[in-house]
């Protein structure tokens, strides 16, 4: 008989314990979704109607409409023991206390104003999103299971993922890191790590590497070993780059002399302003180079003859003070739908280029055949006689085209 009592006391207990709720939001969530204890704004719910519930969602209203709410504090946060899945984000939480929710897998607590955070205590992480907070720190290394990892928009100085061989997905970009070790991550394939203050990256381990985001640095090398999707380096200091094919490169604002782009058949995004090239070839991007800029260099030859210019929709050339000519596949279809270029610069479908890229002495001697003039166009392609202070197109037997203004 005194046993059967003690039972029912116990459970009594067991069944009327609660667990402190301090924030009104968080209660009146927890209340409105069978997890309180029916009363409301009395700081508090029953502690079990939430220690078995394995996911929850409190994330702020970021579009902050007219019945935006927001969480400040999630304290109560401990006694949810067997969450697997917790996602706070965009709120205005200063703290976060998941010691003891140690079955978490999936945590998303971005966007708050978290300047600490432990999470040794949650080894199971295998998605960890922190990113946009006040985080001056972060220990991840008994995080073996952890695959992907946000953690940008932080303060971080280091950051040792040394450990973490499973991880596949890096975002640590905007941050104040002045290294990254990735040599353990093999399993690599997404590295952003851009807004940063490096000055070197290793990536011979990184032979799974798809996606690099590395712009807003101050690399001076970058070699890449396998065949990237994604290539953002720009805003650096690199006078070389060497890379294998690759999708959408972006290298503006570089201190670039020379690029290799003979192996870049899958080419769909080029941007490679404010370098200091010479000279460019992007004849082998045969499968639809569809946006291409080059402003801002040192350009005597470009060719952008490779059978698909029809897919090249955002195109500009300008401020190449020494490119007199640009080789395409279909000079009319350039000059309609091309406007970027400098004023001395026009288009052809044969410019005459030497086998090192240069452009051949406008006024050369041809000894076998000298170029003969066919005829003289305007700028839409229709043949018209000069018009002094108006720009048009000399064209020759040989394929050139010549852009010339007469002045009077």
């Amino acid at each position: 008989m005194r046993v059967l009592v003690l039972f029912i006391l116990i459970a009594s207990f067991s069944f009327s314990q609660k667990t402190y709720v301090p924030d009104d939001n968080f209660e009146f969530l927890l209340e409105q979704n069978g997890m309180g204890d029916g009363v409301m704004d009395n700081d508090s719910v029953l502690t079990a109607n939430i220690n078995t519930v394995d996911s929850l969602n409190v994330n702020g209203d970021f579009f902050g409409g007219p019945q935006a709410i927001y969480f400040y504090d999630l304290t109560g946060i401990e006694d949810f023991d067997s969450l697997t899945y917790l996602s706070c984000e965009s709120n205005f939480l200063m703290s976060l206390d998941v010691s003891n929710n140690t079955a978490l897998e999936i945590l998303y607590c971005g966007a708050n104003q978290l300047s600490s955070l432990d999470v040794s205590n949650n080894t199971a992480l295998t998605y960890f999103d922190c990113g946009g907070n006040q985080l001056s720190s972060l220990d991840v290394s008994n995080h073996t299971s952890l695959s992907i990892l946000f953690c940008g928009g932080n303060q971080l100085s280091s950051l040792d993922v040394s450990n973490n061989t499973a991880l596949e997905i890096l975002y640590c970009g905007a941050n104040q890191l002045s290294s990254l070790d990735v040599s353990n991550n093999t399993a690599l394939e997404i590295l952003s790590c851009g807004s940063n203050q490096l000055s070197s990256l290793d990536l011979s381990n990184s032979l799974n590497l798809s996606h690099l985001y590395v712009e807003n640095n101050q690399l001076t090398s970058l070699d890449i070993n396998t065949y990237l999707t994604y290539l953002f380096c720009e805003n650096n200091q690199l006078t070389s780059l060497d890379f294998n094919n690759v999708y959408w490169l972006d290298c503006s604002f570089n201190q670039l002399s020379s690029l290799d782009l003979s192996n870049c058949t899958s080419l769909h995004m080029f941007d490679c302003r404010n370098n200091q090239l010479s000279s460019l070839d992007l004849s082998n991007t045969i499968n639809n180079l569809e946006q291409f800029f080059c402003m801002n260099n040192q350009l005597t030859c470009l060719n952008l003859k490779n059978g698909n210019n029809t897919w090249l929709l955002g195109f500009s050339a300008i401020n190449n003070p020494n490119l007199s000519c640009i080789q395409v596949d279909d000079f009319t279809y350039s000059i309609d739908h091309w406007a970027s270029i400098d004023p001395q610069t026009c288009f052809s479908e044969n410019c005459n280029y030497s086998s090192g890229c240069f452009l051949a002495d406008i006024d050369q001697v041809f000894i076998d055949d000298t170029p003969v003039l066919i005829k003289i166009t305007d700028m839409m392609g229709q043949e018209s006689k000069p018009i002094s202070g108006q720009p048009f197109l000399y064209i020759y037997d040989n394929g050139t085209v010549e852009k010339k203004m007469i002045v009077e």
